[in-house]
């Protein structure tokens, strides 16, 4: 009714739209729930026309399809006609023409790069006006044989993990999508990483063979070592033998195997590599190859002593006691068995004891044991060992001392055959003219 419930009356934002010509009659004929199909025409641009239910625009509101976007008119707001640079990458086989979309729809269509026609993807057409490029040139998506990994770099893809639920030809080179590797040095050897990680800079190898990471059954210190993994202190201790290789400079708490009453702490490097032995026991075991290498030295050695005290002060000690001593042609010589046990982390104190003994005009042998390294002092009259540790009988043990024992001899047949140096206090003192401690 006219006046009462016609759109004209009821709405007459939306009536403004009425098309004057196109529709058979006006806003008063019609009422705002009428599902009759009008034209309507924007206010601001009458080149924007369209056809929708009376009702549907009224629940719309008094607004313009067309410079929303919402509809394309040709030659309008069509994307030909609003980007032309768009609408030349306009794939072909697409069911709508540019002039049947708007720049801000989000119809998913077919495109085709301008610089690589073989680049063919799908995406909406609103996000290609955002300045959405082609995702194979950006490397946002793979293309094979143009920048997949296998073409790009096939000796990385040579890497690739057949079990990854893709190829190494569907991934960028740039990707950071993570996937699994296999070491081509160890195939034991698998981790995950992206593949930009690896592809990027100077590129980063296997993770094991580089000591990063440990591989249990290869690398680990209970496979390489179970001997020494075998005094691991699984109570005291925060890591595993597992987790640790044989080079792991890691402190560890060690149990004795033979007396659990023994305990100790020292890198696992020092035990893998340096000596396997209990510090207790070892210390033991070096006075057994003290008592050996005395045995063997004593036929060669005028006044031979083991353990013999001598008056050279040292640091604050008024006397150094000698492992070994005695007199070659005429001359002092000491001899000193560093065992590991004792000697690791004592250099300083070995120098000082050394230093103190040659200035008595002393021919001095340290026999270094295991991975100790020689002390940093070098002197005419110094000679410096290396023995690596052995177990057994005292007849094996004089067996393994043997190339030992000849060395010195040949060093002190060498050195005494020369002129002899004369000592601080002048002449060079024999150990049998030197009167045993307490004595005066």
């Amino acid at each position: 009714m006219p006046g009462v419930n016609d759109l004209a009356t009821s709405r007459p934002d939306v009536a403004k739209l009425w098309h004057p010509s196109a529709n058979s009659s006006a806003p008063e004929g019609v009422t705002a729930g009428s599902s009759k199909v009008a034209w309507w025409v924007c206010p601001k641009d009458a080149r924007h026309r369209w056809q929708r239910p009376i009702t549907s625009q009224v629940q719309s509101g008094a607004y313009c399809p067309v410079c929303e976007g919402r509809i394309a008119i040709a030659g309008v707001n069509d994307l030909a006609t609003a980007r032309p640079d768009l609408a030349a990458q306009w794939d072909p086989s697409n069911a709508l023409a540019p002039e049947e979309v708007t720049t801000v729809t989000s119809k998913i269509v077919g495109w085709v790069c301008p610089a690589h026609t073989e680049h063919r993807w799908r995406a909406r057409v609103g996000d290609r006006a955002k300045g959405y490029g082609c995702p194979i040139c950006s490397g946002r998506r793979a293309f094979a044989g143009f920048n997949d990994l296998a073409s790009r770099n096939p000796g990385l893809a040579a890497e690739w993990d057949p079990a990854n639920p893709i190829r190494a030809d569907q991934v960028t080179f740039s990707s950071a999508r993570k996937v699994n590797w296999i070491c081509p040095n160890d195939a034991r050897h698998k981790w995950l990483a992206s593949v930009n990680s690896r592809n990027s800079g100077g590129g980063r190898g296997c993770p094991f063979c580089a000591g990063k990471r440990i591989h249990v059954g290869s690398m680990d210190l209970a496979t390489t070592h179970p001997d020494v993994a075998a005094a691991w202190d699984r109570e005291r201790n925060t890591r595993t033998p597992q987790q640790v290789t044989a080079g792991s400079g890691y402190r560890a708490h060690w149990v004795c195997v033979v007396d659990p009453e023994h305990r100790w702490q020292t890198s696992v490097s020092n035990r893998a590599l340096g000596g396997n032995e209990c510090p207790e026991c070892s210390r033991r075991v070096a006075s057994r190859i003290e008592r050996v290498l005395f045995e063997a030295l004593a036929d060669h050695l005028d006044a031979p002593a083991h353990g013999r005290k001598v008056p050279v002060p040292w640091g604050p000690q008024t006397a150094a006691e000698l492992d070994i001593s005695g007199s070659y042609r005429g001359a002092p010589v000491a001899i000193e068995y560093d065992g590991l046990a004792w000697h690791e982390n004592r250099a300083d104190v070995d120098i000082a004891k050394t230093t103190a003994i040659l200035e008595a005009g002393y021919f001095v042998v340290r026999i270094r044991q295991g991975e100790l390294p020689h002390l940093e002092l070098e002197h005419p009259r110094l000679l410096q060992l290396d023995y690596r540790y052995r177990s057994g009988t005292d007849d094996r043990l004089a067996l393994f001392l043997q190339p030992t024992v000849a060395t010195i001899l040949k060093w002190l047949e060498a050195q005494t055959t020369r002129s002899p140096e004369p000592s601080p206090t002048g002449d060079v003192a024999s150990p049998a003219d030197l009167p045993p401690m307490g004595e005066a």
